[in-house]
């Protein structure tokens, strides 16, 4: 799990490594196209609908997975923008900040629960 260069680290590194079961992408940029093929684990992306940068590469990615068998679920959370995680936490944030943090986390803590 990584947060912006963070979160282009994870994706990179599960091109590296097929030991990991999951990789959580959090406004991160995705691998080369040619990297992707190496991806042995699910791959789960959040973004925020006002980070214009990182989500011009989110349709190109999903096509590039696809193509390749690979899993790549992203969600857009509407009306926050880069680091919308972060800020959620803060005192003086919108309720569309808080609640795209809340969803996000529990996104996340969804994924991480084991299979029943």
């Amino acid at each position: 799990m990584g947060f912006c260069w963070g979160g282009a680290q994870t994706f990179r590194y599960a091109t590296n490594d097929d030991s990991i079961v999951s990789a959580f992408v959090f406004y991160g940029s995705p691998p080369e196209k040619s990297a992707m093929s190496r991806i042995n684990c699910p791959v789960y992306g959040f973004y925020g609908e006002k980070d214009q940068r990182i989500n011009a590469t989110i349709e190109s990615t999903e096509v590039a997975m696809d193509t390749l068998g690979k899993i790549y679920r992203s969600v857009i959370y509407e009306g926050v923008g880069h680091a919308f995680l972060k800020r959620g936490f803060g005192d003086n944030v919108s309720q569309i900040e808080k609640r795209a943090n809340q969803a996000a986390w529990s996104r996340l803590f969804s994924l991480l629960k084991p299979a029943q």
